[in-house]
């Protein structure tokens, strides 16, 4: 990881031995990066980041730098693969300030290879927290970002999955590509409550779920409910999020309702 008030010369060592697909999608991602506008760029970006490193889920995060790091409150959040049940967690439990992982990056300020092995000589409750980790799938991978300190701002992409053998391979294109990232990721932090709400504008089945999810119902229960599968229900959640640029349920509800999507919940009636 390096501050962004540093500039350092093009790291055309890291891209010896790529193939024309490899350079292209590098390419791409830069593309996206200094171009983007709203987090569906940046979110393109974290996708075709995904298919050129060696992991299967992403997840990056920028906001305000504060005494902790990260200023989780305001923060935003773009989630590509990783558990929803698990990013749920995290940002409830504010996982942020035990997640040995995140600590050991934000301690070293290098973008760093971690496995489950990274517990070893850590406090118990970060050994607990990375068994429920392994959990959902969470086991190993890199971390890297960026820390401005003109702007007073943090980012940054975890990258999970991948043998450690290639995450090491990796681990220089990983700090290269998150760097990029900063900008994209910073540019697009949230509303302040004290602002108007811009929000897309949902369909009517996505309200539908939203409502039964305010009600409290699980994603069992509303699949049941409306006569669909569990996984459709999670497609619609996620577009949900993406659409309200939120991460966790009580997020949505709350922005939604303060964007006006949301009707009052008494008088729902279930149809299947």
């Amino acid at each position: 990881m390096y501050t962004h008030s540093q500039s350092r010369p093009f790291p055309s060592h890291l891209f010896i031995g790529f193939s024309k697909r490899e350079l292209q999608q590098t390419l791409e991602i830069v593309h996206y990066c200094y171009t983007s506008k709203t987090n569906d760029h940046t979110h393109r970006a974290l996708s075709l980041a995904q298919t050129l490193l060696p992991c299967d889920k992403i997840v990056a995060a920028a906001g305000p730098l504060s005494p902790e790091g990260l200023d989780q409150d305001q923060a935003n959040v773009i989630n590509i693969s990783y558990p929803l049940p698990w990013l749920e967690r995290y940002l409830n439990n504010r996982y942020i300030g035990i997640d040995p992982v995140a600590l050991t990056w934000m301690r070293s300020q290098q973008t760093t290879v971690w496995n489950h092995k990274i517990t070893k000589q850590n406090m118990v409750i970060e050994q607990e927290f990375m068994e429920e980790a392994r959990g959902y799938g969470i086991a190993n991978g890199i971390i890297g970002g960026t820390i401005d300190p003109r702007s007073g701002r943090i980012s940054f992409v975890a990258f999970a999955g991948g043998a450690d053998k290639d995450n090491l391979r990796y681990k220089d294109v990983a700090d290269y590509i998150s760097s990029c990232l900063h900008d994209a990721l910073t540019k697009n932090l949230p509303v302040p409550a004290n602002e108007p709400v811009a929000t897309a504008p949902l369909k009517p089945r996505e309200t539908e779920v939203l409502m039964w999810i305010e009600e409290g119902k699980t994603t069992w229960e509303i699949a049941r409910i409306l006569d669909i599968t569990e996984r459709t229900v999670r497609f619609h959640v996620e577009e949900i999020f993406k659409k309200l640029n939120t991460t966790t349920r009580a997020q949505a509800i709350a922005k939604a309702h303060k964007g006006g999507l949301l009707p009052s919940p008494h008088g729902m009636v279930a149809t299947g």
